[in-house]
């Protein structure tokens, strides 16, 4: 299986519920916001220099599953979370109607991407 490492620094950010989401997140290429009663989650690059009402981790990098899943495959996150698990490195799991996406915290990018690589997937830019 093939991933794909995404460029740039990634931050997950936290609004209160019913906040507008700002322009400098939908201006920052990839983004994908979860809306639930208690908040909004958002994941987009990082933006440093914007103020506001919300939390924010900075520091993620984002490893693509590359190509498109069929809903009938079974445990693709479960096997590639687990060799992440085996390093002790956590993860942060976006998925969408054509893929999965793992968030990794930056520090720990070169110990996954080697634990990936030992299990054999291949991993480009």
């Amino acid at each position: 299986m093939e991933l794909k490492l995404l460029p740039g620094e990634y931050s997950v950010y936290q609004f209160r519920p019913g906040s507008e989401i700002p322009e400098w997140v939908r201006s920052s290429g990839f983004y994908s916001f979860t809306v639930t009663t208690e908040e909004i989650s958002v994941v987009s690059l990082t933006v440093k220099d914007h103020a506001g009402d919300f939390k924010a981790e900075h520091g993620w990098s984002i490893i693509q599953i590359a190509g498109e899943l069929d809903f009938s495959l079974i445990g693709i996150i479960s096997e590639l979370t687990s060799v992440l698990a085996g390093s002790l490195i956590p993860v942060f799991v976006i998925s969408t109607y054509n893929t999965d996406f793992i968030l990794i915290k930056t520090v720990s990018l070169d110990k996954a991407i080697a634990a990936l690589e030992a299990r054999g997937y291949v991993i480009s830019a």
